[in-house]
């Protein structure tokens, strides 16, 4: 999307996946400009742009308190623009009164002057998932920057089941074969101290049998854990060092929809397959299926149907 252009104190590479366009336009100034101050570039030499911080969420906590303090500190210091990356856990149940302490707070720095962006939310891309939608606040939708990071599983047929990931491939690089292994199907014998929606989160790793997960690849499930932020991916990458995972997939659930995949780095084979379409090719099982990795990604063979 869009052009970087280049020229004084402004070089192509100074845009990146965030500033993603930057032009200039002169045309019709040109017989006016000051050369020691104005640039034929993107470069603004006065610097009208300016970024205030006002921090007031912290890794573990976050209170209403800190929040609007820090929207009436921003307000009082003449901020123009106010961009607030938080907002309500959940969608409101019941038509809004906007009568909440955070929604009036917005009001008031409006009326003050300051243009309010407030994040729509992170539970997409599901229906009915919007959290703000105050009438002097703009919401704006969640996105991520133009890089992607393909991973893909591939079965032994040459079907192909995409997702992302930031990972090597698999100990072979798609000359070996490796089990595919259900986490839920893999939780220890008598072992009733774990709920099996808690088990295929891969978040636990005195929940699994060592002896069937070692060496295969590990499908996980995102599920209540991961939906409420108590259930992560380096936990999963912690359990696959203790257990000898050769790799993992952390696959969508049909309680919860397609899911937003961010690619992170991971320290052993792994896919997110972040479509529901996609996740369930995984758990189409037939006895002894193979699954091969199309480099760089993944390899395993198919766990068979469980008996009744």
């Amino acid at each position: 999307m869009g052009v970087c252009e280049s020229g004084p104190r402004f070089r192509a590479r100074s845009c990146n996946g965030k500033i993603v366009s930057a032009r200039y336009f002169s045309v019709g100034a040109q017989l006016c400009l000051c050369t020691s101050r104005d640039f034929l570039s993107p470069f603004d030499a006065i610097g009208h742009g300016r970024i205030a911080v006002y921090k007031a969420i912290y890794p573990d906590v976050g209170t209403l308190a800190d929040v609007v303090s820090a929207i009436d500190q921003a307000a009082r210091d003449g901020v123009d623009v106010l961009t607030l990356s938080i907002g309500p856990d959940e969608p409101p149940t019941e038509t809004p009164t906007f009568l909440n302490v955070l929604d009036m707070f917005l009001l008031y720095a409006r009326k003050a002057g300051v243009f309010v962006v407030q994040t729509a939310g992170n539970k997409g891309p599901g229906p009915a998932t919007v959290v703000s939608f105050g009438p002097w606040v703009m919401g704006v939708g969640a996105s991520t920057t133009n890089q992607s990071y393909v991973s893909t599983l591939i079965t032994g047929d040459g079907q192909e089941i995409h997702g992302v990931g930031l990972s090597g491939s698999t100990f072979g690089n798609g000359l070996l074969q490796f089990k595919l292994v259900s986490a839920r199907d893999a939780m220890m014998k008598n072992n009733g101290t774990f709920p099996t929606r808690y088990v295929e989160e891969c978040q636990h790793p005195e929940a699994l049998d060592p002896a069937v997960v070692q060496g295969s690849i590990v499908i996980c499930t995102f599920s209540a854990g991961f939906y409420n932020g108590t259930s992560t991916v380096p936990a999963i990458l912690d359990a696959a060092e203790v257990l000898g995972f050769i790799g993992f997939a952390l696959v969508a659930n049909p309680v919860f929809g397609d899911i937003i995949a961010v690619p992170l780095p991971f320290s052993i084979p792994g896919i997110i397959i972040p479509r529901l379409a996609d996740a369930q090719h995984t758990m189409k099982s037939k006895p002894l299926e193979m699954l091969e990795a199309l480099s760089p990604d993944m390899e395993a063979e198919q766990p068979s149907e469980k008996e009744e």
